[in-house]
C-alpha cells in the first residue's frame, strides 16, 4: 500500500511539472494551473514543501530566458560594438 501511494504522488508532482512546461509560455497563469490541479488532485505535502516545489519548478522556465536572452542583456560581453554597449548600460541606470 505505501508503495502505491509513493507511486501517486511522484505521477502527481510530473504531472504537475507537465502542466507548468506547457503553460509556462501561454499567456496565461501557470501556477494558478498547478495551484488548481493540486485543489483536485490534493498533493500530500506540508504546505512548506508545496510553496518550495512551486518555486523550484519554476526555475527552469527563469533559467530557460536568462540563457535564451544572455547575450542581448550582457553588457560586458567582448562581440558587442561599443555603442550597443552604451545603451544598454543607459537602460540599466533609467529610473521608471
Amino acid at each position: 500500500m505505501l508503495e502505491l501511494w509513493i507511486f501517486w504522488n511522484y505521477l502527481k508532482i510530473v504531472i504537475v511539472s507537465i502542466i507548468e512546461g506547457v503553460t509556462e509560455w501561454l499567456p496565461i497563469s501557470s501556477t494558478g494551473h498547478m495551484l488548481l490541479f493540486d485543489e483536485f488532485a490534493k498533493l500530500n505535502f506540508s504546505s512548506e514543501f508545496k510553496s518550495v516545489f512551486m518555486v523550484v519548478i519554476q526555475l527552469g522556465a527563469i533559467m530557460a530566458v536568462i540563457f535564451t536572452y544572455w547575450s542581448k542583456l550582457n553588457p560586458f560581453d567582448k562581440h558587442k560594438k561599443i555603442i550597443v554597449k552604451k545603451r544598454i548600460q543607459l537602460n540599466y541606470g533609467k529610473k521608471y
